[in-house]
This record gives structure tokens, sequence and C-alpha cells, in this order.
């Protein structure tokens, strides 16, 4: 099957476009959030016993965040929950202490583990993801403190450390060769976990923190001493005690495990599946999804007999890939999140109706498709149709919400453009309310339509010359150039209609 032509450009789609600075603001607003005190700790996490005199503020007189520093935290939480798919490691699970007879009780300290490996031998080790700035020989106190609690919530003496070097400038990452971390003394991790837990809670409590220990930081940028808030240089020095009781060493074996085992999952994946649940990226990157998804056609021994079916293409350094593109990925998902809380009355998602799309959801506020893009450009988009949907602003995304917009029968969408290298705090997110021509969107409405069985039937023929090119700017570092010869294969362009 034969689509009526590719797909328009952003320019030919757009209408008109808005800055909508009070949507801005009202993530800002939920993001900065600060949430009132409890009079006292129910319940103390691993997280909060690494640190108690900052857990104390962090808790009591918590501070508002500007975004540049947010981005930070957020893109290092969002990229921490996809590397755990990524690693597909088992799932992680919540710890509660536990009693042990004639050792101090654990009572209402809890964690959450990032997962487990499970060994030839039957040991099961846990294993602490760490999203790190610097490659540093020795691994930061506080990680390998954070591991020794879980070891101890779990009675064993040894777990695994992933660490992921993030760069901060570009939003890329990396994976460093894993530790296995050895703890000599439970029991001594055990008491001083106790120790800080009691301090802590006394603390919240009584709202007096004299008797907790200096941040470990003491002497380096600090918010709450920038604020006035606190003055730790008063208080005892904190002493990584539970770092003291451990030793390390690199493990690049279980690495190697690990993209193993990633590798046979995907191969695995996309064995049994010739029909991905579509999203607007597949329909935006019609070539790259054929590839992904074809299987070589089976080659046959010298006596004419075939031999078995080959896997479907795999991309060079899948792992790699997949890995260096987390923190911006985890950052949009996050601004997703704030978006769906911060709008909660009036977001929703929109299941396309057309069976041929095979599910595929459309994420909205007030009935109009949202996106969220993550831009790494040196400026500010303007508000302007030439610049919204030129070479630096967001055009191929412009294009993926109109297609959504079409599946869902809306007139215009809403785009959040968080700019990553910018650290002016007004310019960090901008958000855009786009409207697009009603005639181009009724093409899009045929083309998303048409898409799906022209890629079935693309598959079945090994064929994928009729299909639509992905967006330029894809083609030169992509894995699939060479067979797919956008140049030589190109169907002919779609005529747009004249305004």
């Amino acid at each position: 099957m034969a689509l009526t032509g590719s797909l328009p450009t952003a320019a030919e789609i757009v209408y008109s476009v808005e800055s909508t600075i009070s949507a801005a603001v009202a993530i800002k607003d939920h993001l900065n959030r600060v949430r009132p005190p409890p009079e006292q700790l129910e319940h103390v996490t691993v997280t909060k016993l690494l640190n108690p005199g900052q857990a104390y503020y962090d808790v009591v007189s918590p501070l508002r965040e500007e975004l540049p520093e947010f981005q930070k935290r957020m893109a290092g939480t969002g990229a921490h929950d996809i590397i755990e798919r990524i690693l597909h490691l088992p799932s992680e699970e919540f710890l509660d202490g536990r009693d042990t007879p004639g050792e101090p009780s654990l009572e209402r300290i809890t964690g959450k583990l990032d997962a487990r490996v499970s060994l030839a031998d039957g040991a099961i080790l846990p294993v602490e993801i760490k999203n790190v700035p610097y490659a540093r020989a020795k691994p930061n106190s506080s990680y390998i403190e954070q591991l020794g609690m879980y070891c101890t919530l779990l009675s064993t003496d040894r777990g695994l450390l992933f660490r992921v070097l993030r760069d901060d400038r570009t939003g890329g990452s990396s994976v460093l060769a894993p530790l296995e971390v050895r703890f000599s003394d439970l029991p001594a991790i055990r008491q001083e976990m106790v120790r800080r837990r009691d301090l802590l809670t006394e603390a919240v409590a009584s709202r007096d923190p004299s008797k907790l220990p200096a941040c470990a930081y003491v002497g380096y940028k600090c918010k709450y001493r920038e604020a006035g808030v606190c003055n730790c240089k008063e208080r005892v020095d904190f002493v990584p005690t539970i770092e003291q009781k451990a030793s390390w060493s690199e493990a690049p074996e279980f690495l190697e495990v690990v993209e193993r085992q990633f590798e046979e999952r995907m191969a695995r994946v996309k064995a049994e599946s010739r029909q991905p649940r579509f999203s607007s990226y597949r329909l935006l990157t019609p070539r790259k999804t054929f590839f992904e998804q074809v299987k070589s056609p089976p080659p046959e021994d010298e006596d004419g007999t075939a031999v078995p079916e080959a896997p479907p293409s795999l991309p060079e350094e899948p792992m790699a890939q997949a890995v260096g593109s987390a923190n911006t990925r985890g950052l949009e998902m996050q601004i997703y999140s704030a978006i769906r809380s911060a709008n909660a009355k009036r977001y929703a998602e929109a299941c396309a109706a057309d069976p041929a799309l095979r599910g595929l959801r459309v994420a909205m506020v007030d009935g109009h498709p949202i996106h969220v893009k993550v831009r790494k450009v040196n400026a500010p988009v303007r508000a302007s149709l030439n610049d919204v949907t030129g070479q630096w602003g967001v055009p191929d995304d412009i294009v993926r919400v109109a297609m959504e917009s079409a599946i869902v029968g809306a007139g215009q969408a809403r785009l959040y453009v968080w700019n990553w290298k910018l650290t002016d705090p007004g310019m960090k997110l901008q958000v855009f309310d786009v409207r697009f021509r009603r005639d181009v969107l009724e093409g899009l409405a045929r083309y998303v339509h048409e898409l799906p069985p022209a890629l079935d039937q693309a598959l079945a023929t090994g064929d994928h010359r009729a299909l639509p090119l992905c967006p330029r700017w894809m083609c030169k570092g992509c894995s699939f150039f060479d067979r797919c010869k956008p140049d030589e294969t190109a169907p002919a362009p779609a005529t747009p209609d004249p305004v």
C-alpha cells in the first residue's frame, strides 16, 4: 500500500502560535511547592539516615529550589527509573527494619531497594543505582553508606553499586564499571542506623537540631546555611562510620552479564511481536520502525535447506544508546508527571478509536494534546511562526503533536519546552499553544489511518520503499541508513494546499 505522500513540514501545519505564560507559571509553582512539615517522623527512610543534619531541615524547613537546580534532581530521578528498566534487574521492593534477637531494633526504618542480582551460587545481592556527575576512583561516601544500610536490612554482607555517569552539559550518560562492596561488621552498622534514627526522630519532635551532627559537606555550598536557616559549624562533625566498615572493588563482569541480558531481551521482544503498540513517535519514524521490526529472509545452505530465521535487526550498542538518553528522557517523564499533577481535574488520556493504531494513547489537558520537549539550544524559543517551526525551534515535535491532534479531532495542542542549557529560571520552561490548519489536519488524519496497514504490508514483503521518510535530522546518525537509502527511495513529497 502506498501512502498519498510524506508528512508536511511544521511550517505547513501551523496556523498560529501563542506563548502561554500562565501555564508555565503553574508548572513552576507545582515543581517548587513546599509541603508542610510533619509534627513527628512516623517512619525514617534510609536516605534520611545518610545525613541526619540535612534531613532535619529537609523535613522541618524545606526551601524552594530554582529550576536550574531542580533540573539536575528531576533528570537524575527520572533517569534512575529508566536505567532500572534498561538494566532489567528484578523489580524494586520496599524494605522494613526487622528485629534480630539480641540486636537493637530497626523498627520504623524503611528503604526502597533499586534492584537485586541473583548469582549462580544462589546468593542474592542488593543493587543501588546512582546517577553521578563525575567519574571518581573512590565512590561517594553516601552511596556506600546507603548500600550498607540496605545490606543490613537484608542481612547480607555485600552488594553492588551501579554508577551511571551523566554529562550535565549535554544530558548524555554512560555506565561505569559496577562496584562490588563488602561490609565487615553488620551489627555495628545496625547500631549506627538506630543511633541516627533516634537522634533525627527526637530532633524533629522537639524542633531542636543541636544534637545532630553537622552536614557531611560543611564548608561547601549549602542552601540552608546560605539562607541563614542553619549554622551547622556549631555542631559536631559528621563521621561516615558505615563507610569505615566497607571495602570495594570494580566488578566489570556484572556489567557484561547485564548487557548480554539486555540484548537477549531486546531480540526476544522484537522477535515475538511484529505488530508493536503504536505511538506518535512511530508514526513520525515509519522507516526506523520498519527496520527495527523486519526479519531478514532465511538464507539457504548449500543443499537448499533453509537456515533458522535470523532475529530482528538491532542497532549497534543498544544498551549504550538507551542509557545515553536516560537523563533527557527521565526529565521529560518528570515534567509529564508534574503536568498531570498540576492539572489533575483537567488531564485525560484518549485512546485512538482506529483499531489499526493498536492502542495509541494521547495525553491531553482541556481536550487538547500536550507534548514535552527537552531542548539543547543556547537560546530560548520566540513565540513566532518562523522561530517555533524553524531549525532551532521544535518543528518535528509540532508534526508529532499535530498527528495526535488529528487522531483525537482537536484543532490545537500545547507544547511544553524545557531549555536544558539555559540558566535563567524564567526561560527554563516555555509553554506554547499551537493552532493547526484544518485542511492539513484532515490530511494527517488520512496519513495516520493509512500508515499502519502500509507498514504491515512493508513488513510482509520486506520492502520499505513505499514508506515515508523519517525526519531528515535522524538520517545522518541512523544505524539503518545504508539499508534504508533514503536519497534513493524517498516517496514523492506531498504538496500542501494553498492557505
